[in-house]
């Protein structure tokens, strides 16, 4: 697990395409979290305004949010620097976005058939 200030700064992280990351959690110093959802929203360098992954938190405590990306959300991802941000959504249409860092994926490695 990798607990996070929501105000924090994001270390630059790096995985493979394919990986389960550990679950992030993020603690959040808002006190209206009413009509509010966190979403962890990842991004290519070249493209950061369309999401790659767009994946709703969990609320597990009153200012506290938890998200792992599985195999699955990692598996398609092509080789190169990706935005990872955590976003809180508010029903009314607002949005914050937060906290933000650099992750670096690599591809998996494929054995030549014999």
């Amino acid at each position: 697990m990798q607990r996070i200030k929501f105000y924090g700064e994001l270390p630059e992280m790096e995985f493979l395409a394919g990986d389960t990351l550990d679950t992030f959690v993020i603690e959040t110093d808002t006190e209206e979290l009413t009509g509010a959802d966190m979403y962890l929203i990842l991004t290519t360098r070249q493209n950061p305004n369309e999401a790659v992954v767009r994946k709703k938190c969990t609320l597990t405590g009153e200012n506290t949010f938890e998200v792992q990306l599985t195999s699955t959300e990692t598996n398609g991802l092509n080789e190169g620097w990706y935005f990872l941000l955590f976003c809180l959504e508010y029903s009314s249409g607002y949005d914050f976005k937060k906290l933000q860092g650099n992750v670096y994926v690599h591809s998996s490695v494929r054995r030549p058939q014999e």
